[in-house]
């Protein structure tokens, strides 16, 4: 395939940087995973599918994420997309994934994506607080983030943090060295990072991922993209000391969970829809689904 050809109607649907489609096809592009139909010899639409593991009641099976599904404008309404979604279905089914998820790029697809199979079956937390409400929420809760050290993290000890979290003993995605390498990858090229906690100078296996994000107004909004935080204390010590640490006026964390403290803070959206590829009987809107590719 014309690697260069695929980049341009990548970047004219997505609009992506050059940095974030030459480390795309570098690190995670397959020939054998990727679907493309051609129209006078140019790619006219494609998709991507990345297997990833996903964790089931103690037992490891393999899904595919579709990822980047673009058409070109003067093409779209014509079945073109509808076709390779539905090959990709096909090639899923003789690898012997278990299911396909996909993420809406815009809230107008949850029904187009409805109509082939997919259901909504993740909605994602997001907790909103401005720095002046994390000071009054650790007051409340009597929450001493000043014992809370943060170390950065690089890829490899990164992923040994990560190989023993939450992630890996819940129903979930898991991912792989790979993906998370090309994550943090893309991660600290804008500017974020992964980060380590300790507490009392002792280590702990506790990790958040990052971001920032500088708003019209000229304010700063801390994204933080992940962390395995297991309840509002964990939660409220670790954002604590984030924002002794970082300059920001707001953080929003994705996929924060709580029922406690924290709950009246956190709303939900629409986020990842699953189309089941075999007949086994899960309730795929318990799974945890963490974070897949930016």
């Amino acid at each position: 395939m014309n690697i260069a050809e695929l980049k341009g109607l990548w970047k004219e649907v997505f609009g992506d940087s050059d940095e974030y489609l030459d480390i795309f096809f570098s690190r995670i592009y397959k020939e054998n995973n990727t679907l493309v139909h051609c129209i006078d010899g140019k790619p006219a639409a494609a998709l991507y599918m990345i297997p990833y593991e996903i964790y089931i009641n103690g037992k490891y099976y393999l899904m595919q994420y579709l990822y980047a599904l673009a058409t070109k404008a003067e093409y779209r309404r014509k079945g073109i997309m509808t076709e390779l979604i539905h090959q990709a279905h096909r090639i899923g089914k003789k690898r012997g994934y278990i299911s396909s998820v996909l993420i809406p790029a815009c809230q107008d697809l949850y029904a187009y994506y409805q109509h082939l199979g997919y259901n909504i079956a993740y909605y994602q937390n997001k907790l909103i607080l401005s720095k002046t409400e994390i000071k009054r929420l650790c007051r409340e809760r009597g929450t001493d983030g000043t014992r809370f050290e943060i170390k950065a993290l690089n890829k490899d000890s990164f992923q040994k943090i990560y190989e023993k979290s939450i992630w890996t003993g819940k129903n979930g995605i898991r991912q792989s060295g790979l993906l998370n390498n090309f994550y943090l990858e893309m991660l600290q090229q804008d500017g974020g990072t992964a980060v380590s906690f300790l507490i009392d100078k002792k280590r702990t296996d506790l990790y958040a991922l990052i971001g920032f994000d500088k708003q019209p107004s000229g304010n700063i909004r801390m994204i933080l993209y992940e962390t395995n935080a297991k309840n509002d204390d964990e939660n409220l010590m670790l954002i604590s000391a984030l924002a002794r640490n970082y300059e920001f006026q707001e953080l929003v964390g994705e996929g924060v969970e709580s029922t406690g403290l924290l709950s009246g803070k956190i709303y939900r959206k629409r986020y990842a829809m699953i189309h089941p590829l075999s007949n086994m009987d899960i309730e795929w809107n318990l799974l945890s689904m963490n974070r897949l590719l930016l």
